[in-house]
């Protein structure tokens, strides 16, 4: 377990309006340039001037990110994708989105620190892809996310073999940029579900170390939701309806996958909680138990209902990366769009927190300020 004792960076508020989260990106603008060149012609019994204004050029521009507000921490960012992978005992970061730019970079959590890593090869920007371990191939498993037109022919399907990324392109399945992806760690592999084109249903896939194979189970979800494995049942637990991926709805349930076919679970204790504002919005599996979080409150999974565990870090966010350290036995969350910080688009956050019963500030993060009882 890393030690909490830590004193933690001080850093500016992500709620102070004079914070630089509220400044807007800075882009480097290159105007062209006019240069104005005099020239004066004597001759005898003659005399002109001439002005020559030349036109130069704009130089080539590319998009410019951000740098760093700490060398050691990774750039704000939100819809990137983490998960912890056993081989290398660290929390893998990639993606996700900062200011409109789809970040490529890779960064490991040794359970007290991060460390950018510099593989050879890498997926492209990506907004929202899913990670996950294999058991199978020793490998975590990166596919769908949004990369943009520019690089839409790249494979949707990448390998992370502890040292570089590895790219799929005979996976044989074009991965969605909205899924849901999962340990299933009973039947040691990974499980991919995702909406089936023209169809109000969901496809179930599952990874063999190189390919997706389409499982045909006799019952399914009519939609995909949120997915984390339930170690108490030793079935993977999928959270579905509307409110798992929109803002102002209401209802849902609670599905569990035994490895052959889906099966709806519990009864009104089991429904999805929201207040229609404050919607589900990461499922994770922790060592108590599938952990979901809203934009407020975070609820964890006892057999058959959803227990309150209290509020999320704060701030109050959306689109946060979460994984499970089994070996330390805590969630790790980095960033999200932070829903109390000013200015839009909404501010991404760069603090990470970790939680083992009760959530704890680490890099990045403000400690919450003592409540002095009167």
């Amino acid at each position: 377990m890393p030690d909490r004792g830590d004193a933690p960076r001080e850093r500016a508020s992500p709620r102070d309006p004079r914070s630089w989260r509220d400044e807007p990106p800075r882009r480097e603008i290159r105007w062209r340039q006019v240069i104005l060149v005099p020239a004066l012609a004597i001759a005898v019994g003659a005399a002109s001037s001439v002005l020559i204004a030349h036109l130069a050029p704009p130089p080539a521009r590319t998009p410019l990110l951000p740098t760093q507000t700490e060398p050691n921490l990774p750039l704000p960012r939100s819809s990137a994708a983490m998960a912890y992978d056993p081989a290398t005992r660290t929390t893998l970061l990639f993606g996700g989105d900062y200011a409109g730019h789809r970040l490529d970079d890779t960064w490991s959590w040794s359970g007290s620190r991060w460390t950018q890593l510099h593989p050879p090869a890498s997926p492209p920007g990506l907004t929202a892809p899913q990670m996950a371990y294999d058991p199978r191939s020793e490998a975590v498993v990166l596919i769908g996310g949004s990369a943009g037109s520019a690089t839409s022919s790249a494979p949707s399907t990448w390998t992370w073999d502890g040292s570089t990324w590895r790219p799929e392109p005979g996976s044989g399945l074009q991965g969605p940029v909205d899924a849901a992806l999962a340990t299933d760690a009973a039947a040691g592999q990974v499980i991919l579900v995702s909406a089936e084109s023209g169809t109000r249903g969901i496809g179930t896939w599952v990874w063999s170390g190189r390919h997706w194979s389409l499982l045909h189970p006799p019952t399914s979800p009519p939609q995909a939701g949120l997915l984390a494995y339930d170690e108490a049942s030793g079935r993977l637990l999928m959270v579905t309806g509307p409110d798992a991926t929109s803002l102002g709805s209401s209802g849902g349930d609670v599905w569990s996958w035994d490895g052959t076919t889906w099966s709806p679970v519990g009864g009104p204790a089991a429904a999805v909680p929201t207040d229609g504002e404050h919607r589900p919005d990461v499922l994770a599996p922790s060592a108590d138990g599938p952990l979901l979080l809203t934009s407020s409150d975070m609820y964890l999974w006892d057999a058959d209902r959803w227990v309150n565990q209290g509020l999320t870090p704060d701030p109050r966010r959306i689109a946060e990366a979460v994984a499970y350290d089994a070996a330390a036995q805590e969630v790790v969350l980095f960033g999200g769009n932070c829903l109390t910080c000013l200015g839009l688009p909404l501010v991404e956050l760069d603090d990470t927190w970790t939680w083992d019963g009760r959530w704890a500030p680490r890099a990045g993060a403000i400690p919450p300020t003592p409540v002095i009882a009167t």
